[in-house]
């Protein structure tokens, strides 16, 4: 509600970088909510915002909650599509920060579709993003998807590993919504499979870093 007020106020007195910033919001909040549609084309109108006052990191924001909200509605193509929109243009401006979330969100995505083994090359890849652009959110999100790969691949005891090297770091990385539940979910899934449990699937979360 403040941010439709914010848009609203800032609509009436011309102020386009509050517009921007006000659209980036709301479609992140109708992401969060599970409203989809309502989110592509409220952030479709903030990407369209911010590149009007040339604010190329809203318009990169805007862009990757675009691509996760087509994933949520099972548009995988068009996601696919926002995604390598978003990541030639994070790489012609140098943008690190957005440059790692997006390939995190690749590497999420084909672990959904049941594609270990592409999902292990996008996650190693964030992972060394994150860890040069010391941003732990991404670094401990893509680690995280990247043990769940390794468990489905059959290798608990490579997950275990990867386990040892990002549980330390959970504690600074709580930006991500699903990262403290995700490390608990992981953290049970693999100790079961390392002990020669039934357990058949992971349960556990995977994350994105958006």
């Amino acid at each position: 509600r403040l941010f439709e007020e914010s848009l609203g106020i800032a609509r009436a007195s011309g102020f386009a970088d509050t517009v921007s910033v006000s659209l980036t919001w709301l479609g992140a909040h109708a992401n969060w909510r599970g409203e989809f549609t309502r989110a592509i084309d409220t952030s479709r109108q903030a990407a369209a915002a911010a590149r009007e006052i040339n604010d190329g990191l809203s318009e990169l924001i805007a862009g990757a909650f675009v691509c996760l909200s087509q994933i949520g509605l099972g548009q995988y193509t068009e996601a696919l599509a926002t995604i390598d929109d978003g990541l030639a243009k994070s790489r012609e401006r140098n943008n690190s920060f957005i440059a790692g979330r997006l390939t995190n969100t690749l590497g999420w995505l084909y672990q959904e579709l049941g594609d270990f083994r592409r999902a292990v090359e996008y996650n190693r890849e964030a992972a060394e993003v994150g860890r040069q652009a010391k941003n732990a959110n991404v670094e401990v999100s893509s680690l995280i998807n990247l043990s769940l790969d390794e468990l489905n691949l059959g290798d608990p005891r490579k997950a275990l590993a990867l386990m040892a090297v990002f549980m330390p770091a959970t504690g600074y990385s709580a930006t991500c919504t699903t990262t403290v539940s995700s490390v608990g979910g992981a953290a049970t899934a693999v100790n079961a499979a390392v002990a020669g449990s039934t357990v058949g699937s992971p349960d556990a979360r995977n994350c994105s870093s958006i």
